[in-house]
């Protein structure tokens, strides 16, 4: 477990890396589609992991939960789901289009995600 911990913090110190990389050297402008891309790409993976990891410690320190390897998968699931609804919410501001209903449409689209991985597992049970 501390293998994890200890590389999914590298990965996630590099992740932020590379975006602050991104962002100081490719202008909007320029950087065009793949500028664009390698934007929203790296910060994904640092959103996931930066969620991914306090998610973690949030079960291990304030719920007093031990970590199992269950615990760290969930951790990264929903890690993962909230990167997507940060990204998402900033992709749709930055494409001008972002509404109160189109955040709503985002986060229920992701609950509904979150709640079909959770009965997937229950029926393998």
């Amino acid at each position: 477990m501390i293998f994890y911990l200890v590389m999914m913090a590298g990965g996630t110190l590099l992740s932020w890396g590379a975006w602050y990389f991104v962002i100081s050297t490719i202008t909007p402008s320029e950087g065009g589609l793949i500028g664009l891309a390698l934007f929203y790409g790296t910060l994904t993976l640092s959103t996931a992991g930066t969620c991914a990891l306090a998610g973690l410690g949030i079960r291990m320190v304030f719920l007093k939960q031990e970590i199992f390897l269950e615990k760290i998968i969930i951790s990264f699931r929903q890690g993962i789901f909230l990167a997507l609804l940060i990204d998402g919410i900033l992709l749709l501001q930055a494409l001008r289009v972002l509404t109160w209903y189109n955040m709503v449409l985002l986060i229920v689209g992701i609950t509904v995600v979150e709640f079909f991985v959770i009965s997937l597992k229950s029926t393998r049970e």
